[in-house]
């Protein structure tokens, strides 16, 4: 065997905890990241000089994940405190944003990310939860939930995955060893790609799109609205179109035209995509909405900061108020009874835009 070199960073006598990531620049070193008996928590970018990170106040980490190749830290918390169990850091550990959300009161062990999409799991005491992260750092949607079925409520101790068989693998106490495949039918449809680019012509305007081919699909259908809430089908697609489109012209003859994609996978199971509404002048709303019409999730999505959302009925009445102050929100529709909505959302600069949700 080698020799081996001793990396001792005054983390105690007994380390309780290691991790490693994937160097962003250079492939022959890797970044360390430990937690000591102490609870002193230092990194490593080269293997040799050492920074301390400091947690979030009264807080301790029990276990800390290393994202590949970028900066982001998921880390889980010890103890019984319900407020403070799951913290995300977008820069190494400078700073710590709480995304425990709606986590039970339960034991936190560790955490992991589906790499390369937004999709984070937790090994806790009583399985594996799940939960998507939203660009502004926190969670998409409603939160964490209790991942896959058939497995007994044991504690989880560790989780690895096999980006080779698209599997996750997990250890549990007393239970054994469990799998489960990581597939388009349990994972969110976060790797389609729809949007716009205009093009010198006014009113004429070009929509693209693309899937990487990680989720098979059996047909690919642009749809169009005059209202946002009534769509019909423009065109079907089911050879090598149904993945990626550089360019379908459209020329906007209403003063707002709604498109969307609805993708049907090889099970059978339908989604949409995001909408691209197109006004008149060729240009592009800064708000988007979608999915929409929803009987769950609606996602909120700015060019801008989002001051405050306001949810109405038609009648006028506020139903839902939130200040945001993220390019993005997301609001669970199935706590309002079936009807038509508006959403109004103030940006940063105080202007206004608003848009019609059908909860169905």
């Amino acid at each position: 065997g080698g020799t081996w070199t001793s990396l001792n960073a005054n983390l105690g006598d007994k380390p309780k905890f290691i991790a490693l990531a994937n160097h962003p620049t250079n492939t022959a070193m890797q970044r360390i990241i430990a937690i000591g008996d102490n609870n002193v928590i230092k990194k490593s970018v080269d293997e040799a000089t050492w920074t301390t990170i400091t947690a979030p106040a009264t807080v301790t980490f029990k276990s800390i994940y290393y994202s590949k190749n970028t900066d982001t830290l998921i880390a889980t918390a010890t103890g019984f405190d319900a407020a403070n169990k799951v913290f995300l850091s977008g820069d190494a550990g400078t700073t710590w944003n709480n995304i425990t959300g709606n986590m039970i009161n339960i034991k936190m062990e560790n955490a992991i990310r589906y790499e390369g999409t937004d999709t984070v799991f937790l090994a806790t005491e009583l399985g594996v939860y799940m939960a998507r992260l939203n660009p502004a750092g926190g969670l998409m949607g409603a939160g964490w939930e209790r991942f896959g079925t058939s497995m007994p409520n044991v504690r989880t101790s560790d989780m690895e995955i096999s980006y080779t068989t698209k599997q996750m693998f997990v250890s549990t106490f007393g239970r054994g060893v469990w799998m489960i495949p990581l597939t388009a039918n349990v994972l969110p449809v976060n790797d389609l790609y729809f949007s716009y680019k205009a093009t010198a012509t006014k009113n004429v305007s070009d929509l693209i799109w693309n899937n990487p081919g990680e989720i098979p699909l059996q047909k690919t259908e642009l749809q169009k609205s005059t209202d946002g809430s009534r769509f019909t089908t423009v065109e079907t697609y089911t050879d090598n179109r149904r993945n990626s489109m550089t360019a379908y012209t459209v020329t906007v003859k209403e003063p707002k035209e709604y498109y969307r994609l609805k993708y049907t996978k090889t099970t059978g199971a339908t989604v949409y995509s995001q909408i691209i509404i197109l006004r008149n002048d060729g240009s592009k709303t800064m708000l988007t909405v979608y999915p929409n019409p929803t009987s769950g999730i609606v996602n909120i999505q700015n060019e801008t900061l989002i001051k405050t959302v306001s949810i109405t009925t038609v009648a006028g009445h506020i139903v839902a108020y939130s200040r945001p102050m993220s390019n993005f929100y997301s609001f669970d529709m199935s706590l309002l009874p079936p009807a038509v909505y508006f959403i109004r959302v103030e940006n940063k600069d105080g202007i206004i835009n608003t848009e019609k949700v059908i909860r169905k």
